[in-house]
Parts: C-alpha cells; structure tokens; sequence
C-alpha cells in the first residue's frame, strides 16, 4: 500500500500498555454509527417514497458516504467521532500516522469481522480484528498513554518500601527530572519563581524549605534546583506541559524511562509508549491530504502482480458463477417471476434518466465489489455466497429468454457491459478469496501473520472498483441501442475487456512488486 506496510511485533505484555479495550472499541464503533444514521436519515426517507431503484441506489450511497467518513478522519487524524469522544486513535503498526489507504481498507473490511462476529478481536490480546491485520493497523488508547506521575506522597512512602511500583516511578520521576534540567533553560527566572512562591504559600514554608525538600527527594545537586523545583510542581499537581506540546513532552518523558528503568519489562513498556505517543503528536499536526495519484498508481502496479498470483481463485470464482448460472437456469420461470416482483418490470428501467441509471449501476456494483467482495473477503461465504446469486439471477433470466424465443435479444442486453462487470467481479472475488484462504489454510506462522502477508490481494477489488463505473456507463447509453444486434454487442463487449486482462497479464512482468514507499 502506498504507506508503510511493515509490521512490528507486539507481544501481549505490551499490547496491554496501549492498545484500546473491545468495551471502548465498540463504543465508538455504535456513536459513529448514530452520527451516520443521523445524518444519513434524510437519505433513508427519500427511499421510502421511490421504488426498488431509487432505494437501490440510496443504499448504495449509503456505503459511500460510511465508507468515506471512516476512510478521510481515520486518514486524517486517526479518529472518527466515536473514538474522539473515547480518545481512541489509528495508527501504523510501525508506529507512524495511519495512512489514507490504511484507514480505507481497514474500513471496507469492517465486513469480514462482522461476518465472523468479531471474533478474532476477541481472541486477540492485541485486539486488532481482520480490517487491522490486511491494513497494518492498530487502536490505541490515549488514556494509556497518559503520564502518570507519581504523587509526592507516593513517592516518598514506595521509596522507604523499595517496592516494584517504586521502581516504575522512580524511572518516570528521573526521567521528568532530566528533561526539566533541558527545558528550564528556556524558562525566564520569574516564571520559576512563581511556581516556587505558589507552592510555599500552599503549604506554609519558605521558599528555601520548598527547595531543600524537592532536591532530597529527587537525591539532585544544588545547581539543578530550578529543575527540581519544576519536577517537584508536576509532582504536586502544580504545573503541567502545555497541551500542544503535551504528546511531545510526554514521548521525551517515556523515552529517556526507557533508559532509565530496572527491568526489562518496563522498559519495553516505557519504549513502545514513548513511540505510540511521538506517533500521536505527529498525527495531532498533520496535514497532509489524500495521496490520490499515489494510491492509483500502486493499484494499477501491483494489481497485474496481484492477478498473475492469485489465478487458482479467478477459476475457483468463474466456476462458483457457473454453478449459480446452471442453478438459475434450473429454477427457471417461477424464480424470474420473483426476481421481477423485487425489481419491478423490464420497462421501469426505461423510465429513469441514463445519467441515474449509471449513477445507480455504478454505485451498487462498487458496493458489491468493495463492501462483498473485498469486505467480506476473508470470511468467504459471503463471496461465494454472492458470486453463486448473481450467477443464478443471470441464468434464471437467460433460461427465461431462450424459453420465449428472445435468448439472442437478452444476450445482445446483457454482453456489451455484462463481459465486463462480470469480469472485474471475478478479478476482486479472486482477492477476496486469496485473503479468505490465507486465513484459512496459512502458509507459515499463524492464520493472521499468513492473512498479513497475502494483504496486496486488495490492489484487486480496488482495480475492479475504478474500471466499473464505466461499465455502468455503457449500460446506461449505449447497450439500450444494441439491442437485438447480438453480434455488435459481443463484439463491444470483448473488445472492451481485452484492455484489462492484457493489462493484468503483461503489466509489470520481471517486476517482483512490493510495498511502495
């Protein structure tokens, strides 16, 4: 993906230390959804008052306005609505800013971990589901990453106690210490001096008094008194960063604890803190916008790579549509006279503009294509359950046509866009089924690792996704005049998807591929 697509390990001690709970996960998951249903109501209404293609399309509408508002805030600033409010943050799990097509593709396959219950969030310490697997992603929390500093009084009873507690706070507490005696140079005196008079008065002791005690508790030299004084304040409640350079300071304060700790543990704990916090300061700054030409040029790249490897899956995916095809012609005539109950009759489709019938074929196939077919890739029988379906609905009809006498005039209505649209959905099925058969028979390691490695398989329902509004644009204005002219529409449609399988079978030959930077 066009983002750093390298993982690092997190084992399960240290996913706890920043990692956002399943509670607080979905949470978020159910504000996002009523602030979409909010504002998308509107939408749902006007469905109400149109027939089977009006809410056909709004449906489809629906998905893109879903899938766009996870995709942009999650891009943006590695949070939605939801986990704002919850103080929950996306990030690479290279511990970098979350990239556009990260939050996009952890998105769209929000539907395989509901097709599988959301289980493997379940199982998993870390908590990332399908979605944070195939993206390189993780949630953090931003409540974990808050700097806990211990209390006067808590430091100075765990210090007489020696106790493992005291060992993580005297690790934090040196290491605030440290970076005071760095940033106190950039304080004026008079600052410094009325923090001190401010915590004299509090208590009732002199300013020396204030000072002597700050430098025995921290076991410091005189001359970094004005430090001492500073870390003594933070101690007390007295002081605190500034909230814009709040993540800053506070990834300064985990990392040098991770020098300065006793035990391995906690100072893998402080390191990888000290990470996930720098990586959310530069997150809270960022303002980069969608790498649109990056993101297109990577699926055009490595889409041809992608197909070329994953050929087993286009067979397995043809065939499953072939079976629904021979189930379709074996239902026959009751099952065309249901589907056109639900579609409502052949000349409805007549009395609507081209340019929304386009806007509605081509919305409602790239929901097919990304929402099912990539979506719920991974869970598999949503795919196969979808490419069976259509198949049927086809050869239903067709059987239907042959039945009357008009088999040739479906067919010329069917094959100028149908090659096609029936070809990018075998394309982004047989990622879809890559990913699904990664996780279901892994080739090393464990299921998710496998899933991980096979993650490019999405440059495959991305590529179909871009070329099927075309497709519906042919089937708005053009195949209506190839009506009974079977031969001008076999011929339109082969010659419109001979392109794209030349493209995916010469493209990128003797490139091995790999992730973009």
């Amino acid at each position: 993906m066009p983002a750093s697509f390298c993982s690092s390990a997190i084992t399960v001690e240290q996913s706890r230390e920043v990692v956002a709970g399943t509670l607080a996960r979905i949470g978020a998951f159910l504000i996002d959804l009523a602030f979409l249903g909010f504002i998308t109501s509107p939408l749902f209404f006007l469905a109400l008052n149109g027939g089977f293609l009006r809410l056909w399309a709004i449906a489809s509408l629906d998905f893109f306005v879903y899938t766009v508002y996870f995709a942009l805030l999650e891009g943006y600033r590695g949070a939605t609505v939801g986990k704002m409010i919850l103080g929950l943050r996306v990030i690479s799990d290279d511990y970098n800013p979350a990239s556009y097509m990260q939050a996009l593709v952890r998105g769209l396959l929000r539907g395989a971990d509901i097709a599988l219950l959301g289980f493997v969030m379940l199982a998993r310490p870390d908590r990332r589901r399908v979605g944070d697997w195939v993206a390189g992603t993780l949630v953090v929390s931003e409540k974990k990453l808050t700097l806990r500093i211990p209390t006067v009084g808590r430091y100075k009873a765990l210090k007489e106690l020696k106790t493992r507690d005291w060992e993580r706070d005297r690790a934090i507490v040196e290491a605030l210490l440290s970076e005071m005696m760095e940033r106190v140079t950039n304080l004026s005196d008079e600052v410094v001096e009325s923090l001190l008079n401010r915590i004299a008065t509090a208590e009732g002791k002199t300013k020396e008094d204030v000072i002597r005690e700050s430098l025995e508790l921290l076991e410091a030299d005189r001359e970094v008194w004005r430090a001492a004084v500073l870390t003594y304040a933070m101690m007390k409640g007295a002081a605190t960063f500034k909230r814009d350079t709040f993540l800053e300071r506070t990834a300064e304060v985990y990392e040098k604890a991770s020098k300065l700790a006793f035990s391995l543990e906690d100072r893998l704990a402080f390191g990888l803190k000290a990470r996930v916090a720098k990586c959310l300061s530069q997150v809270m700054k960022r303002t980069s916008k969608p790498d649109v030409r990056g993101g297109l040029a990577w699926v055009a790249r490595q889409a041809p790579l992608e197909f070329r490897g994953s050929l087993t899956f286009f067979v397995a995916s043809t065939l499953l549509l072939l079976l629904g095809s021979l189930l379709g012609f074996w239902l026959g005539g009751d099952f065309v006279g249901q589907l056109r109950e639900l579609f409502g009759p052949p000349h409805a489709l007549r009395e609507v503009s081209p340019e929304f019938l386009a806007l509605a074929i081509g919305l409602n196939n790239i929901r097919v294509d990304l929402g099912v077919l990539l979506g719920s890739g991974p869970a598999l029988y949503p795919v196969v359950m979808m490419l069976i379906t259509n198949g049927a609905i086809v050869g239903a009809f067709a059987a239907h046509a042959f039945v009357s006498g008009e088999g040739f005039k479906f067919l010329s209505l069917i094959a100028p866009h149908g090659i096609g649209e029936l070809s990018l959905f075998l394309i982004a099925s047989a990622g879809g089924m890559k990913l699904a058969w990664r996780l279901i028979s892994p080739r090393r390691g464990g299921r998710l690792e496998s899933l991980r490695e096979a993650r490019s398989a999405v440059a495959l329902p991305l590529f179909s996704a871009l070329l099927l509004p075309l497709f519906a644009l042919v089937e708005a204005f053009l195949t209506p005049h190839l009506e009974g002219r079977i031969m001008a529409s076999l011929v339109v449609g082969i010659l419109l998807v001979i392109p794209i399988f030349a493209w995916l079978g010469i493209a990128g030959r003797g490139n091995k591929g790999g992730e973009p930077e």
